[in-house]
Parts: structure tokens; sequence; C-alpha cells
């Protein structure tokens, strides 16, 4: 499992909607999901696409969180537009 709460990349999915070029964060109380709009040092940058989905899931069979508690980032090293529906 991966152990990154925040991330800049060029694909963020969340709940089936596809975010391009944005920065995601489930380190607070909310999942956060925002357009890029600056650098930042701190946040690590993702060639590829990050799935939101519930702890203990995988790729292709994720599961949405219920809040930020519950979620991991699963990073994957392709850029996706279109992906299998969450079983």
């Amino acid at each position: 499992m991966s152990t990154l709460r925040r991330a800049l990349a060029h694909r963020v999915v969340h709940r089936g909607v596809v975010h391009r070029l944005a920065v995601v964060d489930i380190s607070g109380d909310e999942i956060s999901i925002a357009s890029f709009d600056r650098e930042s040092a701190s946040t690590p940058f993702v060639d590829g696409t990050v799935v939101v989905a519930s702890r203990g899931s995988e790729w292709p069979h994720v599961e949405w969180p219920r809040g930020a508690a519950d979620a991991q980032l699963l990073v994957l090293p392709e850029i996706i537009d279109c992906y299998p529906p969450a079983k």
C-alpha cells in the first residue's frame, strides 16, 4: 500500500471522474482535489495517474472511499482517460 498522502499528477481519478493536472490531498479530514495552479516543492509529482481508492483496493477493481481516513492513493505509471468500472 502506498504511503503517499498528497500528489500532483497528470490524471487523478476519484469516483469515476478524471481530473487532469490536479493536486490530490488525503492528509486531512476530507479528500481534496484541486486544479494545478502553482508549483510547491513539497508536493510529489506523479508522471501518470493517481486513483483515490479505499484502503485494500487494487487496480483495476477499486472501491471508492467514504472519506480521507478510508482512502489510499494508487499510483499507475500510465496516463489513463478510460478505465474499467468499479466492481
